[in-house]
């Protein structure tokens, strides 16, 4: 585990971020080493897709993996889907943990919850 934590972290936060590239039609491993290959174009034109990817997988961790992949490509962010994304960082699983790593991750999840609520799509932010 790394020492300070992000939003990706996690072995569900990993199996959804696999599963979105390849909805977006996308090799993991080709976007793996080359994270610029999933252009706000192309998750746009992906996106109910991933949508309907999240609402599948029914878990907070999968609004969090979609903010971060708005925030990451400068996606439009609807409305709807921010009140899901803020909802999701407060019910974070991760928060009942009682070691460091429990408040490093609440610091990660405010930082993310100012950025996702100040979420302007026509400046792309880096989280991770």
């Amino acid at each position: 585990m790394k020492e300070l934590p992000d939003i990706l972290d996690g072995d569900d936060e990993a199996d959804m971020e696999i599963e979105t590239v390849i909805k977006c039609g996308l090799d993991y491993s080709d976007y793996a080493k080359n994270t610029s290959l999933l252009t706000k174009e192309l998750f746009e034109s992906h996106f109910n897709e991933v949508l309907e990817l999240v609402h599948y997988w029914s878990s907070s961790i999968g609004y969090l993996v979609l903010g971060a992949f708005i925030l990451n490509t400068g996606s439009r962010l609807p409305d709807d889907v921010k009140v899901l994304i803020l909802d999701a960082i407060d019910k974070d699983p991760y928060i009942g943990r009682s070691d460091k790593y429990q408040k490093a991750r609440k610091e990660v999840l405010e930082d993310f919850r100012n950025k996702v609520t100040n979420y302007d799509s026509r400046h792309m932010i880096k989280i991770n």
